[in-house]
């Protein structure tokens, strides 16, 4: 078969896109860098965790130093369901979430299933750690407002993430409390307005209206016929919702 030059070029074109998009795919599915404490239950973030939520574009960022243990999600629910797997991302997010308690408990809640959502995390697996989370989670809500009260931090400072290897968090967590001054305590949090993140399942369902048009006011009378949209009239689109 007589391969020719244009054809060669076509081939090598659709080869090199091949290889871009595993790459990229790749990419997406990476799971976060955790580095484990010697106890096996508690890993630092070695690197930001970034979620950007699909439909409204907000981006929650874990940051690198957190210690989670999943622990906002009950612990039976790990007992059916490997810890690492595509709910992995969302489950260190959900952790920060409920020890930031910038947004409400319920807020979180809403924010994990939407990022169980835009993980693709089949329904099933979504429903029962949502509904998990929902009727079990406030204990793991006052233990953390407990831990700050007493002084405890879950972000660990940029100088004391290379711990050594046999470091159990129990104890580093008390040597972190004992030995970090209030103003780095402060820094974990420097101010506690709740990031625009926490509306996100509110601006997600939000429904746009016609261009000139307020939205319907509801009302105990009988609602009148709505009529046609007039030619040329746009809908909002939906990427400047929430903006």
């Amino acid at each position: 078969m007589i391969f020719t030059s244009a054809r060669f070029h076509k081939t090598v074109r659709f080869v090199y896109l091949l290889l871009v998009l595993v790459a990229v795919g790749c990419a997406a599915q990476r799971p976060p860098s955790l580095i484990p404490f010697d106890d096996g239950e508690y890993w630092v973030l070695g690197n930001d965790l970034v979620f950007t939520i699909r439909k409204t574009g907000q981006r929650i960022v874990v940051p690198r130093g957190f210690v989670t243990d999943f622990a906002s999600v009950p612990r039976v629910f790990w007992t059916f369901f490997p810890k690492h797997g595509e709910y992995t991302r969302a489950a260190i997010v959900h952790d920060y979430l409920y020890w930031q308690q910038k947004c409400s408990r319920e807020q979180a809640d809403e924010l994990f299933d939407i990022v169980m959502e835009d993980s693709e995390v089949d329904s099933t697996s979504r429903f029962t750690i949502y509904a998990a989370v929902r009727v079990w989670g406030d204990d793991a809500w006052q233990e953390n407002t407990d831990a700050k009260q007493q002084g405890y931090i879950r972000v660990i400072p940029e100088h004391y993430i290379n711990f050594p290897v046999k470091t159990r968090w129990e104890g580093y967590r008390e040597f972190l409390r004992q030995i970090i001054e209030d103003d780095d305590r402060a820094d974990e949090y420097p101010n506690n307005t709740p990031p625009s993140y926490c509306r996100a399942l509110e601006e997600k369902e939000a429904v746009p209206v016609e261009v000139g048009e307020e939205p319907a006011k509801e009302s105990d009378e009988e609602s009148e016929e709505i009529p046609e949209p007039e030619p040329g009239s746009q809908p909002v689109p939906e990427s400047a919702i929430g903006a």
